[in-house]
């Protein structure tokens, strides 16, 4: 993933958002004072959202319910 400066950005974010449409790729923009800025075009976004939704996780069985009945002792982790 490229990696740019706020900066950078601001100064080219035409050329940025053309690149991450054209190329498919997502851009990484490091601000300032650590600030992290992700452009992804929207294409991974939505399969980011459906794969990390609590409807997908209900669909697959994992859900916070079957943390209610867990009997394991998680303090020795």
């Amino acid at each position: 993933m490229q990696v740019v400066s706020l900066p950078e950005a601001q100064n080219n974010l035409d050329t940025i958002l053309d690149s991450v449409y054209l190329e498919n790729k997502g851009i990484f923009i490091q601000g300032n004072n650590n600030e992290q800025i992700v452009i992804i075009p929207y294409e991974q976004y939505k399969t980011l959202r459906q794969v990390y939704s609590c409807d997908h996780i209900e669909k697959t069985g994992f859900h916070s319910q079957s943390f209610v009945k867990d009997d394991e002792d998680y303090s020795k982790w």
